[in-house]
């Protein structure tokens, strides 16, 4: 028969390693530190593609425009602003491949978007904004959890475009809404628009 002082020790151990997982579980859920360093330094030196050797990719992808946006395509981990570290924790695959359009967090002007085919332009919105500016467009069941010092996104919205200028409010007041954007048709590597700030 077991003495007392051994299952106490196995208890002991057995309510130890639940706390940290529950804690694990927390830390990664809300992105604490240094999670965002983690995934930033994992994304910064290799990307391993099956059935082939590990390719160099770079952070910060080259600008397309101007220094206020960048275009990438989107993976789950990268960042959704330009001046932040912010990602999505949670990672719904039906994000994978699209075109991140990255904005600073805190922007006031609108983003032009000049495309000759139609668009579908999905947003990240907090409810800590006021998005009033987007009563038109159609939610989503796709989930995010995007953690700031000031608000969280944990929605995504969505609105389909036809080809030609598209003017794109930033969302706020507290912080603008990530923009990712999904070509109609696109087949070959070009992104397929071009992004603006209206001046």
């Amino acid at each position: 028969m077991l003495n007392s002082k051994f299952l106490k020790k196995i208890f002991t151990q057995a309510m130890f390693a639940g706390l940290m997982m529950a804690v694990g579980m927390y830390w990664y859920k809300h992105n604490l530190f240094p999670m965002m360093y983690l995934s930033k330094l994992k994304r910064s030196v290799t990307r391993f593609v099956i059935g082939g050797p590990p390719i160099y990719i770079p952070l910060t992808p080259a600008p397309l425009n101007q220094k206020n946006t960048l275009i990438t395509r989107y993976s789950a981990g990268t960042p959704v602003f330009i001046d932040r570290l912010y990602y999505d924790s949670i990672g719904d695959r039906r994000l994978e491949g699209l075109y991140l359009v990255q904005i600073p967090r805190h922007h006031k002007k609108s983003i032009k978007i000049s495309s000759a085919k139609a668009l579908t332009i999905y947003r990240l919105i907090s409810l800590n904004n006021d998005n009033r500016v987007f009563s038109d467009y159609e939610k989503t069941s796709i989930k995010v959890n995007v953690i700031g010092h000031t608000a969280v996104h944990t929605d995504v919205i969505k609105k389909d475009f036809l080809a030609g200028t598209i003017i794109l409010p930033v969302g706020g007041p507290i912080t603008t809404s990530p923009i990712l954007i999904s070509v109609s048709g696109q087949l070959t590597p070009e992104v397929g628009f071009k992004v603006d700030e209206i001046k």
